[in-house]
């Protein structure tokens, strides 16, 4: 953290279900107060992720005997409160496709972005007013329309990354059609942490947004190809982090359709999401940090050389002190 003036940081799930846990609902407001107050002194803002009030709102879909809907309803509180001012004007980080968007080909979707601010204002609706936004939402059945949304998008991450390893299989088998299962890894994990690798994925990444917003580059391929190289460099893990994963399914013997791999594993996708918002660019300013203890999350930083960018929770409290 030396040299870092100015700092954005951003929360994960799990940070926040570990600010709030053992506090109730008052206990939690009174300790966002002193929290915010050591953060100005240090002139550190919090943005808040729509996919961290995602993950915690899904939850509240369990009713409350749920296991994790205490610290889930309050740390949606949390978040609405850490990343808002006195008069619940929030600073949202877009969701990485947003940025993409906005960055690469200086489109602004309103609609997404309104998506996007709907989604914390949901956590804002339960700053506000508790139990009185816990019931209406249950009625609107909005937190089981969160869950349902984010279920569907981590069977279609893990099908996407099967497909992905598989196809890089049978262009490897092509040409060495007797290849053994011990030689074909090497050839993977070879090409898994290759530049080559990485630009193709970011060029499909870019691609897609390219599809999704109708852009006129999808006739200038070149176009494309510049611009995801572009990308690689200054948001390296828009597609790093994907890549790395090709890399511990195959190291790791990983089945992603295992009981373990659906309880843990198929929620990568998230930690995608919020790898991406760690790139070579201010934003506002200021430099971008992570506060999070999930070891996925920090060791691929670290491997990338960004180990001043993420940090623990109690790290973190401790730093602001």
């Amino acid at each position: 953290m030396i040299g870092i003036n100015k700092i954005a940081i951003v929360f994960d799930t799990n940070s926040y279900r570990g600010f709030v846990s053992g506090k109730n609902t008052d206990e939690v407001i009174n300790s966002l107060k002193d929290l915010k107050e050591s953060e100005r002194k240090k002139n550190i803002i919090a943005l808040a992720a729509p996919i961290v009030a995602l993950e915690m709102l899904s939850h509240l879909s369990d009713g409350s005997e749920g296991p994790h809907f205490k610290d889930c309803f309050n740390g949606s509180i949390a978040m609405a409160l850490h990343t808002s001012d006195d008069n619940f004007k929030s600073d949202i980080i877009l969701e990485p496709f947003l940025q993409l968007s906005n960055s690469f080909f200086l489109t602004r979707i309103p609609e997404k972005v309104e998506e996007n601010q709907n989604i914390i204002g949901v956590t804002r609706d339960l700053a506000r007013e508790p139990e009185k936004a816990l019931r209406h939402h249950i009625e609107k059945r909005t937190f089981f329309k969160i869950k349902a949304f984010l279920d569907d998008k981590e069977k279609e991450f893990c099908d996407n990354i099967i497909r992905g390893i598989e196809g890089a299989k049978l262009d490897i088998k092509k040409g060495n059609p007797n290849i053994t299962n011990k030689l074909l890894n090497k050839k993977l994990l070879k090409l898994f942490k290759s530049q080559d690798f990485k630009n193709f994925q970011a060029i499909a990444i870019l691609t897609a947004v390219a599809t999704l917003i109708n852009s006129d580059l999808l006739n200038n391929g070149n176009e494309i190809i510049n611009r995801a190289l572009k990308m690689n460099k200054e948001m390296p893990f828009t597609s790093g982090f994907r890549c790395w994963l090709f890399n511990k399914i195959i190291e790791d013997n990983i089945d992603m359709n295992s009981k373990v791999s659906r309880e843990k594993r198929w929620n990568w996708i998230w930690d995608e999401q919020i790898v991406s918002y760690i790139s070579e660019s201010k934003l506002s300013g200021r430099e971008v940090i992570i506060v999070t203890g999930d070891k996925d999350i920090t060791k691929v930083l670290h491997e990338y050389g960004y180990n001043n960018k993420v940090m623990t929770l109690e790290k973190y409290i401790a730093f602001i002190s």
